[in-house]
């Protein structure tokens, strides 16, 4: 009897991470999730048996940290697949071994991440690091460029660029990582048009012609920004 495939979802709840639709805190609190995993199945599962490289910034405070890099080792199945773990935290060297590589280091750095970019050519990295307005928008404009073609990048925990978060995230920042990337979305949908929305922003962050070339589609759900890349 061939064993059906878990999907996304149900790996999400084995491997206890906040990315479904609840999870556990080291406390033992029960608590909703960002219920990332229903969208990301329809988006990932292209890639679920090819030899990818995912890279995820951010892999969980220390007393719950590598949850995710479980969920993606178990959901990626082809076995020349590799997961990339990115933190600042030198407790991530734990989660070392198998198809999971560690890297050590902090993601606001340009010549971190800088680093990150040389060493590696990922198909998917996924943003879940700081949350840092500033952090979030190096990482897309380091990151999006060495994805390989037909690529996926995931900025998460967007929400702190709304609301009450704001003062805690980046209030001081020229632009917040929403609107960052919103400019870059009304590009892409005005085909390069003018538009008073977001070119208010010109002055203090210019669109860079390179990345803009480079996006096939956005796609916008709760918490989260998704970008292809062509």
């Amino acid at each position: 009897m061939v064993e059906t495939l878990k999907t996304l979802v149900e790996l999400g709840v084995a491997s206890d991470t906040d990315k479904g639709v609840d999870y556990r805190r080291p406390s033992g609190e029960v608590r909703p999730g960002h219920n990332y995993l229903r969208h990301y199945e329809w988006i990932l599962s292209p890639f679920r048996d090819r030899p990818i490289t995912l890279m995820e910034l951010g892999v969980g405070v220390e007393a719950a940290s590598g949850r995710s890099l479980k969920l993606w080792e178990s959901y990626l199945t082809h076995p020349d697949a590799r997961i990339v773990g990115v933190d600042i935290g030198e407790y991530a060297r734990r989660h070392a071994g198998g198809r999971v590589a560690i890297e050590v280091g902090d993601c606001g750095s340009d010549a971190f991440v800088s680093g990150l970019a040389a060493k590696y050519k990922p198909d998917i990295v996924l943003d879940d690091a700081s949350h840092l307005w500033s952090h979030q928008i190096l990482s897309f404009r380091l990151l999006f460029p060495v994805i390989k073609p037909g690529g996926i990048f995931i900025m998460e925990d967007i929400h702190t660029s709304f609301g009450s978060l704001r003062k805690s995230f980046g209030s001081q920042d020229e632009i917040d990582a929403y609107q960052y990337l919103l400019r870059y979305a009304t590009a892409v949908v005005g085909d390069g048009q003018f538009s008073p929305a977001t070119d208010k922003f010109q002055d203090k962050v210019p669109i860079e012609q390179s990345l803009l070339s480079a996006i096939r589609h956005f796609i916008f759900i709760p918490h989260a920004i998704i970008i292809q890349k062509k």
